[in-house]
């Protein structure tokens, strides 16, 4: 089978290798689509993620590796004492950019027919996003702001909607991703380059935003998330840093009594009864599926392009040097589509 390896940073190429042999509890799932990731994917492209150094995840911190975490594929092969799900079911798992991966039965979810594979690699972000908003506690009527309108940041303005925000508005320095947060239903949009955003928000809520969600991953956009919040708001950081963040802790932070929250992750794992932990990563990941096939999630410019992963090399140095302007980033690995653009 092929698979993208990344042999040191900024050195992408495609490998071939045999394919993976289900264990027990695991199913063996073809690939259909893998989305490129703009936060941690990137942060490893570039040797920027500190993972790489303190290897808290084990030792496949290290160079060559291989990347990716957002695959969507068909299921062929059941491991032993695997039930479901069954062989043909089209699925989503958390797999690296190859033609072929293995995951445990109980960790792939089943996709509605309705939901484009393009579209279903959205639910990876989308979890994230989810706990993010429900980090912030936000609640019927709230103000709510999101500073990064990447795809992490337009999926988590809309949870905030859904969450009973009745306003959103959307923080970012490009006005192509505020046009899309517009079209997405984000109330109000800003640009910190061109007006005083701070002052933006106080315009629009009166006080300051009830919620922040930092969607960003960029240094600056911590301290201006806090300058957005309101007196005792709350600042849920969900973008994924790796530098150092400067603060003053004795202006917005301390001044304003500020609640900052961290989120980093899909929700706590495992899957205990509902009735002990209710929303686990899981079950977040569900709801997600199930949003995105209604429509209440909506997806409208959030995939940027759909190339073949021969492409990979190209696209990641795209991605890199911002030379086109992207959101998700698709590559396919079987059937139609493998060398086009959209």
């Amino acid at each position: 089978m092929k698979r993208i390896v990344l042999r040191k940073p900024f050195d992408i190429d495609i490998e071939d290798a045999e394919a993976p042999v289900p264990d027990r509890g695991q199913v063996l799932v073809r690939t259909r689509t893998t989305g490129i990731a703009a936060g941690t994917e990137m942060a490893l492209y570039r040797g920027t993620n500190h993972d790489l150094v303190l290897r808290r995840w084990g030792p496949q911190w290290e160079y060559p590796m291989h990347t990716g975490y957002e695959a969507v594929g068909e299921v062929v092969e059941l491991g032993p004492d695997v039930s479901e799900p069954n062989v043909g079911d089209r699925v989503l798992l958390y797999g690296h950019h190859a033609e072929y991966s293995v995951a445990d039965a109980n960790r792939v979810l089943r996709l509605p027919d309705t939901l484009a594979d393009e579209d279903a690699l959205l639910a990876i972000l989308g979890t994230t996003a989810l706990r993010g908003v429900r980090r912030a506690g936000v609640e019927y009527g709230d103000s709510v702001a999101v500073v990064g309108m990447g795809v992490l940041g337009q999926l988590a303005i809309q949870h905030a909607r859904l969450a009973g925000a009745s306003i959103t508005i959307a923080v970012d320095t490009d006005p192509w991703r505020l046009k899309i947060a517009e079209g997405l239903g984000a109330t109000h949009t800003v640009n910190p380059d061109a007006e005083d955003a701070a002052a933006m928000v106080e315009n629009y809520t009166g006080i300051g935003a009830d919620s922040v969600i930092e969607a960003a991953g960029a240094p600056p956009a911590v301290p201006l998330a806090l300058s957005l919040a309101r007196k005792r708001g709350r600042v849920s950081i969900v973008g994924w840093h790796t530098r150092p963040v400067e603060l003053v802790l004795a202006e917005d932070f301390l001044y304003k009594e500020l609640d900052v929250l961290a989120s980093s992750q899909a929700g706590p794992a495992g899957e205990p009864p509902p009735d002990q932990l209710r929303w686990t990563g899981l079950r977040n990941k569900r709801l997600v599926i199930d949003y995105l096939a209604e429509g209440r999630l909506r997806t409208d410019g959030l995939v940027s392009h759909v190339l073949g992963f021969a492409e990979a090399s190209r696209v990641y140095e795209m991605i890199d040097k911002k030379s086109e302007p992207s959101m998700q980033v698709v590559l396919r690995w079987h059937g139609e589509g493998q060398g086009g653009t959209s």
